[in-house]
This record gives structure tokens, sequence and C-alpha cells, in this order.
């Protein structure tokens, strides 16, 4: 057999119980990667893998995987098509990370809140007119009186639907309401949509002396 030519104040990966797997080379050797069943690396050694199985108490939910942290804490997530925090879990059926009732959890965590759109996926539960009712599901999601098929302002109230210009966008919510953009495009995120924005990159150069009026350079160079 070939021997092992040790680094200095280093040992054999086995000698030093490192529990990584080994590769032998003419006059050295290599520590790989950790055994199964065990975690960590070369430079911190490894150790065995903690396993919920032998908590004496699963704090999970029977509808969540539990799992243990390197630091030793456990970690609960609730199974596909349950949502929660983990320790208490509801049926999930749109699968949006929000249960179709409302759970009774102790952590007060937002998952434990009832879906507002119980069959449509919504993982940010937006909800435009506050009423309780998601926008992705709601008929008339600004709560105006206008359904959402009819309304040209869906998420802003407008009763009177009024449109100055000839784009399918209400004065209440068009980022140019006199000027027809239906594209609604605004480059520096200013509210003003480009085709009325007299600075479109906002640069503080006014689109006619900018030699690059899209791109931000107020240098000019």
């Amino acid at each position: 057999m070939t021997s092992l030519v040790n680094e200095p104040n280093s040992a054999p990966c086995w000698m030093s119980g490192c529990n990584c797997t080994v590769s032998l080379s003419q006059g050295s050797y290599k520590c790989g990667g950790c055994k199964p069943g065990f975690l960590g690396n070369q430079t911190s050694g490894c150790f065995p893998r903690k396993s919920c199985s032998a908590l004496t108490f699963n704090p999970c939910d029977s509808h969540a995987h539990c799992s243990m942290e390197r630091n030793g804490e456990v970690s609960c997530r609730c199974n596909v098509g349950w949502a929660g925090n983990g320790h208490t879990c509801g049926m999930d059926t749109d699968i949006d990370g929000y249960p179709d009732r409302s759970l009774p959890c102790m952590d007060n965590n937002k998952h434990c809140k009832q879906d507002n759109c119980v069959l449509t996926p919504n993982s940010g539960q937006e909800d435009a007119d506050n009423d309780g009712i998601g926008d992705q599901c709601d008929e008339d999601a600004d709560g105006d009186g206008i359904k959402n098929v009819e309304d040209n302002c869906r998420l802003v109230p407008n009763k009177d639907q009024q449109n100055s210009d000839s784009d399918s966008f209400g004065d209440s919510c068009d980022n140019c309401p006199t000027v027809s953009n239906s594209d609604q495009k605004d480059t520096d995120n200013n509210g003003q949509g480009d085709a009325c924005d007299q600075d479109i990159d906002g640069d503080g150069i006014p689109n006619v002396l900018d030699n690059c009026p899209k791109v931000p350079n107020p240098m000019q160079t």
C-alpha cells in the first residue's frame, strides 16, 4: 500500500474522525465531502445529521414536515396543499400559501390568515378596496360599483369613468390623462408616462436638450 504524506498538523481523514469520503493518490490523500447522514465540511469536520425522528415530541402539524437545522433548531413547514406556520396547518386548495380557513396560530403568522381568494392563487393577497375579497377573484376590485370587465380603472375607484384621451385607461389611473399611451410606459418611474414627460429619463435634462433622452446621463458626455 502506498504510504501517505500528511500535511503539517493534520492527520488522515479516518484518523481525525471527520466522517468524510477519502480518495487516495500517489503518496497523498484527499478528504472529500461528508458521508451520508453527516453535515459539515473538511475544515470544520463532519457531524451526525440530527433527525426529527430522535425528538421525544414532534412540534410539527401532522400535515407538515419536520427538518433539523445545523444549529439544532427544529423547522416545520406545511406540506404541499396545506398552509400555515408549520406547527398548525390548514387545507390550501389553490396552493398559494394561505389556508382556506383562518388558523389559530399563536405567532400571528400571516400565512395563518384565511385566503381572500380560496379557489384562485394570489400569493400577494392584494385587496384594493379592502372588502376581504382578493383582487384576483373580486368582480369589482376597486369597489366603485363598476365591474372589472367594464371598468377603465380596475384598481382605482372612478365611478364617472372619465377618459380624456383615446386609450383604454381612465383619467384616474392614466399616467398621461390627456395623451394617448396604451403602453403606459414610464422610464423613470415618476408616475408620469413617457408620452407626456418632459424629462423621460429623469436626469434633469429636458428631452429636447438631452443627447440620451431615455437613458440618464446628467453629464451629457
